[in-house]
């Protein structure tokens, strides 16, 4: 109707989409989360996968963004996503492409 036309060749599932396509997964965390390190490190290696995971630390002197090794890759599942977003919170826990 408006002129606009798209062709799709391959159709995913969002979870498959986001599993093929996610380049990184960032979680920000800060000093107060200290008591959450030990099941963050269980639901990233229970959840292995390619996504490469990137923690972002900062407190009120400085930042720093680390990348993990390879040991530590995720699979973006709906299951660690929402973990993780319940357990830090929704701003904090993010997928790039």
């Amino acid at each position: 109707t408006g002129g606009v036309k798209m062709t799709a060749t391959v159709l995913y599932q969002l979870s498959d989409a986001r599993t093929r396509f996610a380049k990184c997964l960032k979680i920000n965390l800060t000093p107060g989360d200290h008591a959450n390190l030990q099941t963050i490190q269980s639901l990233l290696k229970s959840h292995q996968g390619q996504c490469v995971v990137q923690i972002t630390y900062s407190n009120i002197d400085a930042k720093a963004a680390i990348n993990l090794g390879q040991q530590w890759r995720v699979e973006p599942c709906d299951e660690l996503l929402n973990v993780l977003t319940e357990l830090l919170e929704p701003d904090r826990v993010g997928l790039c492409y």
